[in-house]
C-alpha cells in the first residue's frame, strides 16, 4: 500500500476539487429566486421550420397559440413542402400568423428574417418540435418587467421517455436546469446559454447585434450552428441583464437512438468550445466571477473528468482489483449522489445509473474530439447530407489521432504518476544508490546483522604498488600458499605488479583448482589471429589497457581492430584477455566503449582465467552501420563474459544492449555474465565485485554460472528481455543489496539450481512480467529480509527450496505475496508485510511442509493466507481487513497456530 496511496492522490486532489464544485453550485443556487410579478408585453413568436414532423409541428403549434402571442412567424424551408402546408392550413383558423418561405439554408438566417418581420418589443424564438405548457407565455415575461432584462431562459424537459438516449437527455436537462443554470442567475444576471428550443428576448437587445449572430465567422470559417449560445453571448457583453424563469416550462422531443443523440451532443459541444473560448478571449465574461468560474471549469472538465477511468484502467493492467472495485463503486454512489434531484421526479431512472456512467466517460471524449474538431459544423441534426460539410478524410483522420493521442497521453500520465510516486517512496526502506568511489565501495560494510566480511567470503584487494607474494601475503593477513592457490593464474610470486586485481578469500571457501604445472610467460603479448579473427592478450601478471593494446595493433598495422575517437572507443573485433591478465577499462581513459554488433556479426570481450576491471564507464553493443545500439537479437549481439578461473569486477559503469539467445561455443552469449563449465563449482572459482551500476536493455541483466562470493549492491537492472538478475548453478556466499530490479521481461531476480548462504538485503523488485525474486531448485539456506517486491506475479516464489528464512520484507500489490511450491519445506516466514495483493497474501502448495509464518502483517489481500499444505505452523501473525482470512483446503493437515 506504500506507494499506491501516493499514487492514488493527484486522483484525490481531482476528485476534491469536482466535488468543491458541485458543492459550490449546489449552495449558491439555493439563492437563486425567479420572479413572481406578472409583467404584461406584446410578443412576438418565430420559429424556423426545415423538416420537420408535421404532426410534432403542428401540437407544438397549437401549444404556442394557447398561449397567445401576439404574433406567431414562421420562416420555413423550402423543401419543406408537407410544412407549409400545415402552417398554411392552421393559418385559415388562427389569426395573427404569418408565414415566410425561404429559400436561404440556416437557422441564423432564418431567425433574422423573422425577427426583422416582427411587431412587437418581446422576441419568442421557438424550435419547431419544442411544445409549451398552458403558462410558459405568462410566466417568461415577469422578469422583463425590469427594464435592462435583455433575455429569458425557459425551463426544458424531455417530451418521450421511452428510450434510454431519451431518458439520459432528461437526466441532463434536469441537471442543467435545476443546477447549473440556479447556480448561474442566483447572482450574476447571466447564464451561459439561453437555450433555442425557447428563448425570450428584448428586440431592442437583439437588433443591434443581429448581423454580429448572422455573419459569425470562427477562424474564418463562417459559423452555421450555435446561434442560441451566441446570441446570448452578445447581449450579455452589452451588459444586458439574463434571467433564468423555472417555472416557465417548455417540453421537446429528444433523439430515439442513442447514436443520434451522441452525434447532437457532439454538435453541440463544438457549439460550447467556439462560443466559451471566443468569450473568455473577448474577455468581457471577468466582470461575472461565477460565470468565469464556470467557463474555466468547463474547459478543463474533459481531461481531469478521464483521470478516473485512466486509474480504473491503471488499477487493472496491475491487478489491484480490490481497488478498481472501489472505483466502480465510488463512481455508483458518487452519480446517485449528484443525480439525486432528477431521481426525486424519475426514481425509476436508478436503474439507468450504469449506463449513466458510461455515458459521462463517452462524453469526455466527445468533448475531447469536438475540440479538435472545432470547425466541422451543421445546423440541425434532420439537415439532409447534400447541406452538410463533405468529409475530408485527411482532417477526420488528424483529428481522431488527436484525440487518441490525447487519451494515450493522459494514460501515460497516470503511469508515469505511478512510477514515480512507487519510487518515492522506497527510500525508508532501502538505501539510495550512490556513487562510491574503487575504495569507498570495497571499504563501505553491508547495513545488517552481518558485516561485509563475514557475508563475503572473497573479498578484492588492488594492489597499489610492485610487490611480491610473501609481502603481500603479510599485508593481507592471509597463508601465502592459499593466495596462491586462490590467484594461481594471475600471479608470478617473485613480482605482483601495481593494479593486479587480488581475490582475497575467508576459510570457509572450498576450492580445489587443479594448478597447472606449466610455465606461462609473463611477457605481455597482444596479437590478432585471423584463423579464430579474435584479439588476444597474454602475459601472466601483466596488467594492461585499451590505450596500450590499441598502440601494439596500430604499429604492426592494425589499426581498424581498435579504433578510438576521443574516450569513445570501439572494438571491431572480438578480444580475450587470456590466463593470467588483468585488463582495465576506467573512465579516465573510455567513456564508451562500444562492441561491434550488426546483422552480419558481432564481437564479444571476455576472459579466460583473467582479471577485467570496469569503473566508471559505459558498454554496450553498436551497430556501425546504423549507428545505433543493436537491437536485433536473433542474429546475435555483442557481449561480455568471465569464464573459469576468473574475475570480473564493476564499478559506477553502465552495461546496456548485450546479449541473445543465440549460443556460442564457449557460452556466456546473455548479455554481461561469469561463468564456470558444466559440473566446475569446485574446480574453477569465478567471481567478482559490482557496484552502483546499471544493467539494462539486455539479454539477460546480470547472468552468473557457479559462481562464488560475489557482491551486487546499488545497480540496477531494468528493462531486460528476461530476467534482471540470474545467478545459477551452485553460486552461494553472494552478498545481494540495496538494487533495483524492475521492468524486465520475465523474474526481476531468480536464484536457481543449488543456491546456498545467499544474504538477499535492501533490494526493490518490481513490474516484472513474472516473479519480484524467486528460489529455485534446492536452493536452500538463504536470507531474505528487508526487501521490497510490488507490481508483478508474485512477490517471492520458493520453488522446491528449503530452510530460507523470509523476514522483514514489504510485499504488495503483487497477484501473490509469498508462493511456496514444488516441496519447499522448513522455510520461515517471519515479521514481514504483506498486503493489497489481489489473489493471495501467501500461499502454500500441497507438499510444501513444515514452514512457519511468524507476527507476519497480512492485510487487504483476497485472501490473506492459502494452505494445502501440512505442518505449518502459523503464529502471532496479524491476519485481519482480508476478503477472506486463512483457507485451509482439503489437502492441508496437521498445521498449528
Amino acid at each position: 500500500m506504500y506507494a499506491t496511496w501516493g499514487f492514488y492522490i493527484p486522483l484525490g486532489i481531482v476528485g476534491l476539487w469536482r466535488w468543491g464544485v458541485w458543492v459550490t453550485k449546489q449552495l449558491i443556487s439555493k439563492k437563486y429566486k425567479e420572479t413572481t410579478l406578472d409583467y404584461n408585453a406584446k410578443v412576438s413568436l418565430i420559429t424556423p421550420v426545415y423538416n420537420e414532423n408535421p404532426e410534432v409541428f403542428l401540437e407544438a403549434l397549437k401549444s404556442w397559440y394557447k398561449n397567445k402571442p401576439n404574433e406567431i412567424i414562421a420562416v420555413i424551408d423550402h423543401s419543406d413542402t408537407v410544412c407549409i402546408k400545415v402552417f398554411k392550413k392552421f393559418q385559415t383558423t388562427h389569426k395573427n400568423c404569418t408565414l415566410i418561405i425561404t429559400k436561404e439554408p440556416g437557422k441564423r438566417p432564418a431567425l433574422a428574417k423573422g425577427i426583422k418581420t416582427s411587431k412587437y418589443e418581446i422576441l419568442a424564438l421557438v424550435d419547431s418540435d419544442t411544445v409549451w405548457d398552458k403558462n410558459t407565455l405568462k410566466f417568461a415575461l415577469r422578469p422583463f418587467a425590469d427594464s435592462q432584462v435583455g433575455g429569458v431562459a425557459t425551463r426544458q424537459n424531455e417530451s418521450v421517455r421511452q428510450t434510454t438516449a431519451q431518458k439520459l437527455f432528461d437526466i441532463q436537462l434536469n441537471l442543467r436546469y435545476k443546477e447549473e443554470l440556479p447556480f448561474l442567475a442566483a447572482y450574476g444576471n447571466v447564464i451561459t446559454c439561453i437555450s433555442g428550443r425557447t428563448a425570450f428576448y428584448r428586440k431592442q437587445a437583439v437588433l443591434p447585434i443581429l448581423d454580429q449572430m448572422v455573419n459569425e465567422t470562427f477562424f474564418g470559417k463562417k459559423v452555421i450552428s450555435g446561434e442560441d449560445k451566441r446570441l446570448t453571448y452578445l447581449i450579455e457583453s452589452n451588459d444586458w441583464k439574463v434571467r433564468y424563469q423555472k417555472s416557465a416550462r417548455v417540453y421537446t422531443p429528444g433523439a430515439r437512438t442513442l447514436s443520434t443523440f451522441l452525434k447532437q451532443r457532439l454538435r453541440w459541444t463544438r457549439n460550447s468550445w467556439r462560443a466559451d473560448t471566443r468569450a473568455l478571449y473577448e474577455g468581457w465574461v471577468y466582470k461575472h466571477k461565477w460565470l468565469t468560474f464556470f467557463l474555466i471549469d468547463r474547459l478543463i472538465q474533459p481531461f481531469t473528468l478521464l483521470l478516473g477511468p485512466m486509474y480504473f484502467i491503471n488499477s487493472l493492467l496491475h491487478a489491484e482489483f480490490n481497488i478498481a472495485l472501489g472505483i466502480l463503486f465510488w463512481w455508483h454512489g458518487s452519480r446517485l449522489i449528484k443525480i439525486h434531484q432528477h431521481l426525486k421526479e424519475q426514481p425509476k431512472d436508478i436503474k439507468l445509473i450504469s449506463v449513466y456512467i458510461i455515458y459521462t466517460y463517452v462524453l469526455g471524449i466527445i468533448k475531447i474530439y469536438a475540440l479538435y474538431s472545432i470547425n466541422q459544423q451543421g445546423w440541425i441534426t434532420r439537415w439532409s447530407s447534400n447541406r452538410l460539410q463533405k468529409a475530408n478524410l485527411l482532417k477526420a483522420f488528424t483529428r481522431h489521432a488527436n484525440t487518441f493521442s490525447t487519451l494515450t497521453l493522459l494514460f501515460l500520465i497516470v503511469a508515469f504518476v505511478r512510477k514515480e510516486t512507487t519510487y518515492a517512496n522506497k527510500s525508508p526502506y532501502v538505501e539510495s544508490l550512490q556513487e562510491l568511489t574503487l575504495v569507498e565501495a570495497i571499504q563501505k560494510p553491508l547495513i545488517g546483522e552481518l558485516t561485509m566480511e563475514q557475508a563475503q567470503p572473497i573479498q578484492l584487494h588492488v594492489v597499489e604498488t610492485d610487490t611480491n607474494l610473501q609481502n603481500l601475503s603479510l599485508l593481507l593477513k592471509v597463508n601465502p600458499n592459499k593466495l596462491y592457490k586462490f590467484n594461481h593464474n594471475i600471479l608470478n610470486s617473485n613480482t605482483i605488479k601495481a593494479g593486479t586485481v587480488i581475490s582475497v578469500p575467508n576459510e570457509s571457501i572450498t576450492y580445489k583448482p587443479e594448478i597447472p604445472t606449466k610455465n606461462f610467460s609473463n611477457r605481455l603479448k597482444i596479437t590478432y589471429s585471423k584463423s579464430d579473427d579474435v584479439i588476444h592478450v597474454k602475459g601472466k601478471g601483466q596488467v594492461t589497457n585499451l590505450t596500450r593494446i590499441k598502440k601494439v595493433l596500430d604499429d604492426n598495422g592494425l589499426n581498424n581492430l581498435l579504433e578510438k575517437k576521443g574516450k569513445e572507443w570501439t572494438l571491431n573485433k572480438s578480444m580475450s584477455v587470456d590466463r593470467g591478465v588483468t585488463l582495465i577499462l576506467s573512465g579516465d581513459e573510455i567513456s564508451w566503449l562500444k562492441l561491434k554488433s550488426q546483422e552480419d556479426s558481432f564481437v564479444w570481450l571476455r576472459t579466460f582465467n583473467g582479471r577485467i576491471l570496469i569503473q566508471n564507464t559505459k558498454i554496450t553493443s553498436w551497430d556501425t552501420n546504423k549507428q545505433a545500439f543493436d537491437e536485433n537479437l536473433e542474429d546475435g549481439r555483442a557481449f561480455v563474459h568471465a569464464k573459469y578461473d576468473s574475475r570480473m569486477d564493476i564499478y559506477n559503469s553502465e552495461l546496456a544492449y548485450l546479449g541473445s539467445s543465440v549460443p556460442t561455443s564457449f557460452g556466456g552469449y546473455y548479455g554481461v555474465s561469469w561463468k564456470v563449465p558444466e559440473g566446475g563449482h569446485i574446480k574453477y572459482l569465478v567471481t567478482g565485485e559490482v557496484l552502483n551500476s546499471n544493467f539494462h536493455n539486455n539479454y539477460f541483466g546480470v547472468y552468473t554460472y557457479g559462481a562464488n562470493g560475489m557482491t551486487f549492491k546499488n545497480n540496477i537492472f531494468s528493462d531486460n528481455i528476461e530476467y534482471g538478475f540470474d545467478p545459477h548453478d551452485y553460486i552461494n556466499n553472494f552478498v545481494v543489496a540495496n538494487n533495483l530490479a524492475y521492468n524486465n521481461g520475465n523474474h526481476g531476480m531468480i536464484f536457481s539450481v543449488g543456491c546456498f548462504n545467499n544474504l538477499i538485503e535492501n533490494n526493490q523488485s518490481y513490474f516484472n512480467k513474472l516473479q519480484g525474486l524467486m528460489l529455485d531448485n534446492k536452493s536452500n539456506g538463504n536470507i531474505v529480509r528487508n526487501n521490497i517486491f510490488y507490481g508483478n506475479v508474485n512477490g517471492i516464489s520458493l520453488q522446491g527450496s528449503d530452510n530460507n528464512l523470509i523476514k522483514d520484507n514489504v510485499i504488495y500489490n503483487n497477484q501473490i505475496g509469498i508462493r511456496i511450491n514444488i516441496g519447499s519445506k522448513n522455510n520461515s516466514i517471519q515479521q514481514n508485510n504483506i498486503e493489497q495483493n489481489s489473489k493471495w497474501g501467501i500461499y502454500i502448495y500441497e507438499g510444501s511442509n513444515d514452514n512457519t509464518l511468524a507476527e507476519n502483517l497480512i492485510l487487504n489481500n483476497q485472501i490473506g493466507i492459502y494452505i494445502k499444505a501440512e505442518s505449518t505452523s502459523i503464529y502471532e501473525n496479524e491476519v485481519s481487513e482480508n476478503v477472506i482470512g486463512i483457507a485451509l483446503k482439503e489437502d492441508a493437515a496437521h498445521n498449528r497456530t
